[in-house]
């Protein structure tokens, strides 16, 4: 049978992806890896993407960089130019679709305040997990970065419980 190997990236479009990147840099330590597609030079437009990507006739990609991030998914921020037709809003958890990301972090008070120090915007808590998911120091915090994208912070020490006997991945924190 048939099994992937796990998420290999997570797509971002931000309005300006140099304060997406400098955010990411500062508040995680991500690593820029490479640019496919830089200001300057000739976008990507929808003749080339539309059949790729689903890129909307009147935008065009400007710029695209991929980055690592610690042991876990890369991120790869797009802009887009806006031709009007593109949602101002980022998607949130009453929108169909992908809305939030987490990052698994051994420290959640000091992984929020970079993310604040960094820009980003902190809702309340952080909280305590629960069922499954609740255990001894097992935690969630929700934040919000400069774009609107949101982000959850999570820790779960104590492990999670399964109903079906397979452990929940988390990023092995000796090799990150």
């Amino acid at each position: 049978m048939y099994q992937p190997r796990g998420i290999e990236h997570i797509g971002i479009t931000v309005p300006d992806i140099e304060q997406a990147e400098r955010f990411f840099i500062d508040a995680f330590g991500a690593e820029t890896l490479y640019s496919l597609v830089t200001k300057g030079e000739e976008p990507q437009g929808p003749a080339d993407m539309h059949q790729v990507n689903g890129l909307l006739p009147g935008t065009a990609m400007i710029s695209m960089r991929m980055m690592r991030l610690g042991n876990g998914p890369n991120i790869e921020l797009f802009e887009i130019s806006d031709n009007g037709e593109g949602r101002k809003e980022a998607a949130g958890i009453n929108d169909r679709g992908l809305h939030h990301f987490s990052i698994y972090v051994d420290d959640i008070e000091a992984a929020a305040k970079a993310f604040t120090d960094a820009g980003g915007i902190m809702t309340d808590g952080p909280v305590d997990l629960f069922r499954q998911e609740g255990g001894e120091g097992n935690q969630c915090w929700f934040g919000r970065f400069p774009w609107g994208t949101w982000l959850e912070i999570i820790s779960f020490p104590s492990g999670v419980k399964s109903d079906s006997g397979t452990d929940r991945w988390k990023p092995d924190a000796t090799s990150a």
